[in-house]
């Protein structure tokens, strides 16, 4: 009947190819964010979490907010959609970055890796209930299996890891980083609702920019306590440089940016589960550091792969 009505049977039809491109952009961005923490571990033992973080943000606040005004001519988002915006940069910069280092500080490393499993589930549902994306059943047969697989990949239990050693006395504190971590994880689903929701009437960049600079003012308050009341020293070395600049220009600005242009083509529960492709390259860049892969890499490996594919080529979510 007209020209939009044939574009959006286009964008949301059967023809399937059209959507393609953004799997490599987002199989790269996981693979990005999945070196991040081998990069940026050591860094962050010679500089404290919320330090680290707004340095990082402040880094790409720096290169991202200029870039809206000479590409874009300035921000042009709407004077009601700067409150979402805003709520977006904290959950995405603030919540999931204190969230998730403080939980890290408090429980062991095998409790925040069945946890992070729950990030891709979670957006899935969350955009069900707000979005109106319900995916089809062969979608959730696909991410059960590359859950699975995932939790092969680590080579832990669920059944047992939360269980409490015996004679311990830090159940509390394991306890209280397990809650810290899991809200980091929500807040980081939140932020790609948002992001999904408004990718129809804000552009990418401008979303983007908009949430860091909201990230880097809410990150201020602590980075200020951790400097001046000494809670840890700060020494910023040159590995602390590698994984702030790795995380700012890689992580932040290249892999948010490539974010929102998926999250304005396809469905975030899509776009989420590529998200379980991330243990993959984390372990792959410890293996080129030096440490064994074992049999559990290589059959989880196959899981997430086949489930991702399941996913992806059997289920097409449709909007309600």
């Amino acid at each position: 009947m007209n020209s939009n009505l044939e574009l959006e049977e286009i964008s949301t039809g059967p023809e399937y190819p059209a959507l393609q491109p953004y799997l490599p952009l987002m199989v790269v961005t996981t693979i990005i964010w999945g070196a991040a923490f081998p990069i940026s571990k050591s860094g962050l033992g010679d500089v404290p979490a919320a330090t680290f973080a707004f340095v990082r943000f402040v880094i790409a606040a720096a290169i991202l907010v200029p870039m809206v005004f000479v590409l874009r001519r300035g921000f042009h988002i709407e004077r009601g959609d700067w409150p979402k915006v805003g709520l977006a940069g904290i959950l995405g910069f603030v919540v999931i970055q204190l969230g998730q280092n403080w939980g890290l500080s408090k429980s062991p490393a095998s409790d925040i890796a069945i946890l992070t499993t729950t990030e891709p589930v979670s957006i899935a549902l969350l955009a069900a209930y707000f979005l109106g994306e319900k995916p089809k059943p062969l979608f959730w047969v696909g991410l059960a299996l590359s859950l699975v697989g995932v939790l092969t990949v680590i080579g832990v239990n669920p059944l047992t890891v939360f269980a409490p050693s015996a004679g311990s006395s830090e159940g509390g504190n394991r306890l209280l980083g397990d809650l810290l971590f899991l809200g980091g994880t929500f807040g980081f689903a939140g932020y790609n609702i948002l992001n999904r929701g408004l990718s129809k009437r804000i552009d990418g960049l401008e979303f983007t920019g908009g949430a860091v600079a909201v990230g880097v003012v809410g990150l201020l308050p602590f980075a200020l306590l951790e400097i001046f009341a000494g809670t840890a020293p700060i020494n910023f070395t040159g590995t602390a440089w590698v994984g702030i600049l790795y995380t700012a220009l890689l992580v932040t600005v290249f892999g948010f940016l490539a974010l929102s242009w998926s999250l304005k083509r396809v469905t975030a529960a899509r776009v989420a589960l590529l998200f379980y492709l991330q243990p993959l390259s984390g372990v792959i860049i410890s293996w080129f550091g030096g440490e064994q892969l074992t049999w559990n890499f290589g059959v989880g490996a196959v899981m997430i792969l086949s489930g991702v594919y399941i996913a992806e080529r059997g289920s097409r979510a449709r909007n309600t």
